[in-house]
Order: C-alpha cells, then sequence, then structure tokens
C-alpha cells in the first residue's frame, strides 16, 4: 500500500487538472457444480409467524432483464422471500437446502430480486460469482456492502468480509460505494470495509467518485482508498487536460504537481501518479522558464537521463548547455552515475557545440540511448552513416571489434531503441528503418526479422531461401519468425521448409516438420501421427492443422483414432471433427474436463460418430460428458447454438461465463452484446478467468479496441489481456513498456501503424505485421 500523506498532497491536483468522463458505453474455466456450498441449517422452526416488514433501504432494482427473459417462479419468489424473517429463517434454509441442485440456485436468484433486503442479503451470501450475469453481480456487491451499514439486513453472528464480493465489483460499483461512503458520515463507515480489493474493477468513469471520497476527512490515512488513488494514475493518462491553454510553458496544475515531486519538503506523490505526471510532462513543451523545475525532477532520478537531454534540446538550449557541463565534470570526477558510455561520446560533442552525426564505428559499440539522441538530432546523417558502414564496411581495426561484429551490434542496437521508446520518447521513423533493413541483409537479419524493420518481399524471399542451406539460430519463437516468411514468400519458404525437414541433421529438422504440418503438408501432417498423438508433454498442440488435411490424411487420422487408448480420444476426436469441418473449423477446440478414469463407452460412441463424418454430432457428445467444449461455439451450426441456449440458464452446473462466451462466438447478438457490456463494465471476475479462445469473440481484430480499454484499467484486468495481445499478435507489449508510455498507449500506437498489414498465419498462430 502506498503512503496516505502523500496522496492528500496530490488529490487537489489531480483533480484540478481532471475533465469530464464520458461513461463506459453499454454495449482456464473448468466445470462448475457451485463453489460455496450450502451452510448448514437448524431444525425447522413453527411456520405461523407474521413476516416481518421490510426495512428501508438505498439499493436499487435490477437495470435491465435477464439475458433469455428468465423469470423467476413465483414459487421460488415465496421460497426466498422467507428468508426475510429472522424468525423463519432456518426453516427456509432447511426447505431451499433440500432441494435439487438446479433448484436450489434458482431459487437464489430469484431472491436477489426481492425488494426485502434482508431476504436478498441472504442469496447473495450463498451464490458464486459463477452463477451470475453482470446485474446480478452488481446486486450482490451492493447488499454484502449495504449490510454493513445497517445491521437489520444481516444477522449478527453472519460474517461481514467483503473482499471476496468486492472480487464481483463493477466500475459503476466502486463509483456507488464511494459516494455512498462519502455520504455517510465518518464514525459510520463500516470497519470491514476492504475497499483495496475494489482496485480490480476500477476503470476510469469511476475516478471522480474516488478522487472524491480521497478528500474525506476521514480517509486521510486510509491506505485502501490511497491504493485507488495510485491505480487510476498507473495505467491511463485519462483525467488530465492535454495541452496548455496559459500560454508557453507548462500548465499551473502540471508544474504544481511537479514541484510537489521535488520540492523542498520531500513530499512525493506515490510512483503511479509521478509516472502519470512525467507523461504528461512529456506532452507539453517546457519553456526555458521550466527548465529549472525539471531538472530538479530529473535530480530525483524520474526522468531517463536521455529524455532530459531532448526535452531540454527542444526547448531550452541553453539550459542543456548548462546542464551537460555540469554532468561532464561530475562524470570525469566519478561522481555522476547516469547512462552508458556512448551518451558521454554525445555528451562531449554536444558541449563542443558539435551536435551533427557521430562516425558510426564508434556508435555500434554505444548503446540504444546514443542511438536515439543521434537519431533525434540529426537522423538523415546518421542513416547514411549506417548504411556506409553496411555496403561498404572499412578494413577491420585491429583496435576495435571486427566490422562484422560492428554491424551486428548496430543492428541490435537499432533494435533496442525501438523497443524501448517508451522509456526514451523516441519512435524512429519508417523511412531510416527502410534503408537500414535494405543494407543489413538476410545474414545478419535471419529467419526472425524483427516487425520493426522494413520487411518487404524481397528481404522475405531472401530470408526464405537462405534456410535450407543455413543452420540458423532459431530462438525460442521461431513459429514466430516464420509467420512473416510465410504471408511474404509462401513459396520460397515451402521449399526450404520441405529441404530442412528432409534432412535430419539440419539443426532445424523437427521445427521445419512441425513448421510444414501446420500449413497442411500431407506427409508432415501423417509423420505427426506417429509422435505423441497431440500433445506433446502436457503441452496443447493446435488442433486447427487439421482443417488443411485432404482425404488421404483424414484416413490416416480416422485410423490413429479409432485405435486411441481412451486418454488420447478427446483431442483425437475434436482433431477429425476440425478435418470434416474444413474452412468452417473454429480457430481451435479445448475440452478441460478432468476424469479420475475417462468414461470409455460415451468416449467411443463419439469417436464413432466422428469416424462417421458428423463432425457436429461428435462435439455435442463430448460437451455432454458435462462441460462445453471450448471454441464449439465457433461452429456456425445450428446444432451448436441451440445446444448452448439451452443450458445458459442452467448456472449450477456449468460456468455461466462460459456459455455466454460460446454463445457470441457463435453470433448471437444478444450474447454479445451482454458479453461486451460485463467486460466493459470492468467485472473483475467476470475478465479474469475468461479462455483466451474467447477473447477474440470470433473476430479478434474487431475486438482489439475493446481490449485495449481493458489495458488501461488496472492490473488485475490487463494480466489476461497482454498475453491474450501477444499469443494473438506479433507484438511483445511488455518489451516495449516504460514510464513514460502506458501499455495501452503502445498497442494503441502499435495497431494504428502497423493494423492495415496484420496477415493471419497458420505457422504462427497469430497476425503477423505483413510485407510493405
Amino acid at each position: 500500500m502506498r503512503r496516505v500523506a502523500a496522496l492528500v498532497v496530490a488529490v487537489p491536483l489531480l483533480h484540478a487538472a481532471c475533465g469530464d468522463v464520458a461513461a463506459p458505453p453499454d454495449a482456464a474455466p473448468k466445470p462448475v457444480v457451485g463453489t460455496r456450498a450450502p451452510r448448514a441449517r437448524a431444525a425447522p422452526v413453527p411456520a405461523d409467524r407474521a413476516p416481518v416488514p421490510a426495512p428501508t433501504s438505498s439499493l436499487p432494482g435490477f437495470p435491465r432483464p435477464d439475458l433469455g427473459s428468465w423469470t423467476p417462479s413465483p414459487d421460488d419468489l415465496a421460497l426466498a422471500a422467507r428468508l426475510g424473517d429472522p424468525e423463519r429463517r432456518d426453516e427456509a434454509w432447511v426447505d431451499i437446502g433440500n432441494l435439487p441442485r438446479d433448484r436450489y440456485v434458482a431459487v437464489l436468484r430469484a431472491g436477489l430480486r426481492l425488494d426485502d433486503p434482508r431476504a436478498a442479503y441472504q442469496c447473495a451470501t450463498e451464490l458464486s460469482w459463477r452463477h451470475l450475469d453482470a446485474a446480478e453481480m452488481s446486486r450482490v456487491t451492493r447488499l454484502v456492502f449495504e449490510a454493513n451499514f445497517d445491521r437489520s439486513i444481516a444477522a449478527p453472528d453472519d460474517p461481514q468480509s467483503l473482499s471476496e464480493v468486492f472480487e464481483e465489483a463493477s466500475s459503476a460499483d466502486v463509483a456507488w460505494l464511494c459516494d455512498r461512503l462519502f455520504a455517510t458520515p465518518g464514525d459510520a463507515w463500516p470497519e470491514a470495509a476492504d475497499l483495496a480489493t475494489l482496485h480490480k474493477s476500477l476503470r476510469i468513469d469511476a475516478l471522480e467518485s474516488v478522487l472524491r471520497l480521497a478528500a474525506h476527512p476521514t480517509a486521510h490515512g486510509n491506505a485502501d482508498i490511497a491504493e485507488l488513488v495510485t491505480q487510476l494514475r498507473k495505467y491511463t493518462d485519462g483525467g488530465r487536460t492535454r495541452g496548455s491553454t496559459e500560454g508557453p510553458g507548462l500548465p499551473s496544475a502540471l508544474a504544481d504537481l511537479l514541484r510537489r515531486t521535488a520540492g523542498p519538503e520531500g513530499r512525493r506523490p506515490d510512483t503511479a501518479t509521478t509516472a502519470w505526471a512525467l507523461r504528461w510532462l512529456a506532452d507539453e513543451s517546457p519553456g526555458p522558464q521550466d527548465a529549472a523545475l525539471v531538472n530538479a525532477v530529473a535530480d530525483e532520478g524520474l526522468i531517463p537521463f536521455t529524455r532530459r537531454l531532448l526535452i531540454f534540446h527542444r526547448t531550452a538550449p541553453a539550459a542543456l548547455s548548462d546542464y551537460l557541463t555540469k554532468c561532464r565534470e561530475e562524470f570525469r570526477a566519478g561522481g555522476a552515475d547516469v547512462s552508458g558510455p556512448g551518451t558521454w561520446i554525445v555528451t562531449d560533442r554536444v558541449v563542443a557545440g558539435a551536435t551533427g552525426a557521430l562516425p558510426v564505428g564508434p556508435l555500434a559499440c554505444g548503446d540504444a540511448e546514443t542511438l536515439a539522441l543521434q537519431l533525434a538530432w540529426d537522423e538523415a546523417a546518421y542513416t547514411r552513416e549506417a548504411e556506409g558502414l553496411f555496403r561498404n564496411p572499412p578494413a577491420d581495426d585491429p583496435a576495435g571489434p571486427p566490422i562484422g561484429d560492428m554491424q551486428s551490434m548496430l543492428y541490435e542496437s537499432i533494435g533496442e531503441a525501438v523497443a524501448r521508446r517508451a522509456e526514451y520518447g523516441i519512435a524512429i521513423p519508417d523511412a531510416v528503418l527502410a534503408r537500414l533493413a535494405a543494407a543489413v541483409g538476410p545474414e545478419i537479419l535471419g529467419p526472425r526479422i524483427p516487425e520493426h524493420w522494413a520487411r518487404t518481399v524481397r528481404l522475405a524471399e531472401s530470408v526464405a531461401a537462405g534456410i535450407a542451406e543455413s543452420e540458423p539460430d532459431w530462438g525460442g519463437r521461431a513459429f514466430d519468425g516464420l509467420g512473416f516468411l510465410e504471408v511474404a514468400a509462401p513459396e520460397a519458404l515451402r521449399r526450404s521448409l520441405r529441404a530442412a525437414s528432409t534432412n535430419p541433421a539440419h539443426d532445424a529438422h523437427d521445427l521445419a516438420r512441425e513448421a510444414l504440418a501446420r500449413l497442411g503438408d500431407g506427409d508432415a501432417l501423417i509423420a505427426r501421427l506417429a509422435s505423441p498423438p497431440y500433445g506433446d508433454d502436457g503441452v496443447h498442440r493446435p488442433l486447427r492443422i487439421w482443417r488443411n488435411a485432404g482425404p488421404r490424411v483424414r484416413a490416416a487420422l480416422a485410423a490413429s483414432v479409432g485405435e486411441a487408448a481412451p486418454a488420447d480420444l478427446v483431442d483425437g476426436i475434436l482433431a477429425l471433427a476440425i478435418c470434416d469441418l474444413g474452412k468452417d473449423a473454429p480457430p481451435d477446440l479445448l475440452f478441460e474436463m478432468e476424469w479420475e478414469e475417462p468414461p470409455t463407452k460415451e468416449l467411443r460412441a463419439a469417436a464413432a460418430l466422428a469416424i462417421d463424418g458428423r463432425p457436429v454430432d461428435a462435439i455435442l457428445a463430448i460437451a455432454d460428458l458435462g462441460a462445453p467444449v471450448l471454441g464449439m461455439g465457433a461452429v456456425r451450426d445450428g446444432r451448436i447454438g441451440a445446444w448452448l441456449r439451452a443450458r445458459l440458464p442452467e448456472r449450477h452446473g456449468m460456468q455461466y461465463a462460459t456459455i455466454l462466451a460460446e454463445l457470441t462466438l457463435h453470433g448471437d447478438p444478444e450474447a454479445r452484446g451482454e458479453f461486451l457490456r460485463t467486460v466493459r463494465a470492468g467485472h473483475y471476475r467476470f475478465v479474469d478467468d475468461m479462455h483466451p479462445l474467447h477473447r477474440g469473440m470470433g473476430d479478434p481484430l474487431a475486438a482489439v479496441p475493446v481490449w485495449i480499454d481493458v489495458v488501461e484499467s488496472n492490473c488485475c484486468q490487463k494480466i489476461g489481456a497482454i498475453p491474450w495481445f501477444e499469443d494473438m499478435f506479433e507484438i511483445d507489449v511488455r518489451a516495449l513498456d516504460g514510464p513514460l508510455e502506458t501499455e495501452a498507449s503502445i498497442l494503441r500506437d502499435w495497431f494504428a501503424t502497423n493494423g492495415p498489414r496484420l496477415r493471419w498465419s497458420e505457422i504462427a498462430g497469430k497476425f503477423v505485421v505483413g510485407p510493405r
């Protein structure tokens, strides 16, 4: 937890910087049998007592009907209503506890809809989020929280822990809870309010309510509320004024915040607020009058050395010269602790008044900071010298590294400068990369051509043709590298892969054979059947490759399924189903049911359906064993849709969120709307537990803006969204992260630049950046 003293100083400035915030648009799971077992209940009590009038409450009702227009039965509502009478409650619980599991859950869900908060609260404490839709999750959160204010709602001996239920909250619930606390005298705040847990559901739409509560006198010293403010500033640049309307220089609100960061009293805001302020600074243009302030902040170690030089180079050259002179003196006296030696080559030249191009040889032995500075100051001169080094290398200097090493070091430095652009605030122009890529050559680039290089068909063909002869260092992400070659030079790549796959001594023999199988090569697919059936050491192999199989491969696959052991049957059945579905096959299929002993008879029956060429029947036979087949919704067959819709109300057996996601894949517009509303509302459990197959909603490219918004919300929700981006697209988000750019802004910039060139790669199993 962050210290709240700093928060209290910073909040008024943060609040002053906030603009109007728009409300969000309304728009690996296991089979579940309920995670909260019914509590043991006392013996029945007489039932002839009159009902107790329900107390008043500030709780709202449901904002919309259930998906599928589910309506509780009058009998279920009447049974749940008995829980509102403390004297009849134990008897009611005995009756409810004796119900079949499906009716048990239906009664509790019905009870959430009662106007009597005492009865509704009793139901809320027994339901798992896995049973609930978005409206029900919000109702549960608010019921439990309200019970901490009104002791007539909950029995005195009921547990009052809020941590678990807060994980079911939405961002609108966070705002409601903060407003509820703000309107309550401080001495009446519930002691059990673990508000820090609410950060998991935070979105920018809750900003005003959180900041208002943070300014409440009772919030002083409350570390939980401080954590909420920290989270709101850590992952977004929202809530501040873009640009200055007060003339040249920094806006007054930002300048005040920076002064508190580096002021004489040493009162520094929390780290997240500091990063937020520095990103704001990066979007502004400090004037000469701001040089002392920026220097003071930089001396706190909060602005990277290179970034400070670039700010001063643009806005305050005189301050830059003075600053570099001081730094050089400290460096030579052994007292300066800043970045690498390459930077000091630049520093000395700047102090001497020479900001032109540097010799590329020394630069190649430097670092990415040096490169960033040089490109910023004299891009054209640097590019000319770099091209000359690659195309006309001078003789090796006995006192320096071999020229080949220098070329490789320069290539790596450019890659690092691009990857760390967030830290330096530098984006290398596309024209520079295009010219350098043409000069580097395939022997240095290798098969894994970085996405930031100027990728062309000619370059792809050159690299692909060299695979058969060379034994390159493929690295751990080789399939990603081959993805670009697949979309840019498919025939040249196939020729080289076949050559490598037929040479057991080739370093890439196994990888080439697997790549050919993913491309649908019949011989490679049949050879794959001789290896561990459908998975290797517990690692899932994508079943989607079988949709490219022809009749010969289909026959071999069917034979292997007919002979498979029970433990291997499920993946074999699904692989055969994908093979028969062909172009209509889903991106992948997974079945995550776990058995102590597989149901051999039922699996053999499903295998017979698959072998007989009835893929949809085979998929449904597997799903009928106890859990949906993940990805089955992408099969646009009416029988699949009917199976899913029939199970949507069955909250007792299957996780509701999974069925909803599968219906979304199936193209059900009502399900898609509910899915999007729940994600955009920030319900932590719904977002965090989502399987990667469901995040794309059947169209990953269209889903990109939704998940970028999730990345911008908080740590607990981005943790699932960022791996989805890295698994589905050719981007390493975490390698690009830096203090002066949020991950959401990195993603937005990347898709704005590369979106039109994204192409699907069967080898990589993701979208890759195609050729120019």
